[in-house]
């Protein structure tokens, strides 16, 4: 990374010795060279170096729009004399674009590339579906290039970008959610109820479905179980014996059976039945308004000297 200086011949010397190199004029403050008094002095064809004045590490750099990268500025020693440059350059800090440790980031420029002091370069989150922590929406940080020092901040004080999940509209069978719109935090869950008064989430007793954001991805699942239309087991109307399995939900179509709590008891309006049949509705509920269950003595068989039959009701 070097500046060569045009070819103005300087004034014959008797060699390229330090009282040569200190004998060029016009240079820029904050430049030196590498000749120190009592070094030996330069033959023809080698140059006298000329660095920025920084202690390392070094974020001085030539404003070299050339080469970018430039550190070093070359004077030829020709015939026993220094060459002494048409213009000096000027020393400016750069700030050299980090390697990202932190793969929670990406920038637009590439890793070792070099910016000027007092410019900008934004940061953003690797993630689509992640933001700058303490923000509602940023997903970038912006950083400036110290003009003073060439060091951008460490890495560890740009923030932290965390995934966010959009609560999603909800699929079929099932209501909105309140936060509908609203971004949170991955790992966090939300519960959606089916919209039916009498719905259950498919293959389940519950009438809510929670789904949880996914702290990689930043999306919440699609493809929801539907909700499903459920009876649950009714209690028995007056006269009939309650149903084993009193807490089971049953789908739409199911048809449950049940007996006369009285082993003498009848259905009203039948001859000998002992059981009616309800059906589970569409409504979520089981048919209502059953027959009564009426108690029936069975005609005994007449004892000797009686012919009159008596019906017990």
């Amino acid at each position: 990374m070097t500046l060569l200086s045009s070819l103005v011949v300087w004034p014959s010397e008797a060699a390229c010795d330090f009282a040569g190199a200190e004998a060029l004029t016009g240079v820029t403050a904050g430049l030196s060279h590498n000749l120190a008094d009592g070094d030996a002095a330069l033959a023809d064809g080698q140059n006298l170096v000329f660095t920025c004045n920084s202690a390392p590490p070094v974020h001085d750099y030539l404003d070299d729009t050339d080469n970018p990268g430039a550190t070093e500025f070359l004077v030829a020693c020709t015939s026993g004399n220094f060459v002494q440059p048409s213009s000096w350059p000027y020393c400016i800090k750069k700030c050299t674009v980090p390697s990202l440790s932190n793969t929670a980031f990406d920038s637009a420029l590439a890793s070792g590339e070099l910016m000027l002091g007092n410019t900008n370069v934004d940061f953003t989150c690797a993630n689509s579906n992640a933001y700058i922590v303490g923000t509602v929406s940023d997903q970038s940080v912006t950083l400036t290039c110290p003009d003073d020092t060439g060091i951008f901040p460490e890495q560890s004080t740009w923030g932290v970008c965390e995934v966010r999940c959009v609560v999603p509209a909800p699929e079929a069978t099932y209501d909105a959610h309140p936060e509908e719109g609203n971004m949170v935090v991955g790992g966090t869950t939300v519960d959606f109820a089916c919209s039916h008064a009498h719905g259950y989430v498919t293959g389940t007793s519950d009438r809510v479905l929670t789904i949880t954001c996914d702290m990689y991805t930043g999306l919440f699942p699609t493809g929801w179980d539907a909700c499903e239309v459920k009876c649950s087991v009714p209690d028995p109307e007056d006269g009939y014996a309650a149903q084993v399995d009193a807490d089971a939900k049953h789908a739409v179509g199911t048809r449950l059976t049940y007996t006369c709590s009285n082993a003498n008891g009848y259905v009203d309006g039948t001859a000998d039945l002992h059981e009616h049949n309800v059906d589970c509705l569409d409504t979520g509920l089981f048919q209502t308004g059953w027959p009564s269950c009426i108690n029936k003595c069975t005609v005994p068989t007449a004892e000797t000297g009686y012919d009159q039959v008596l019906l017990c009701t």
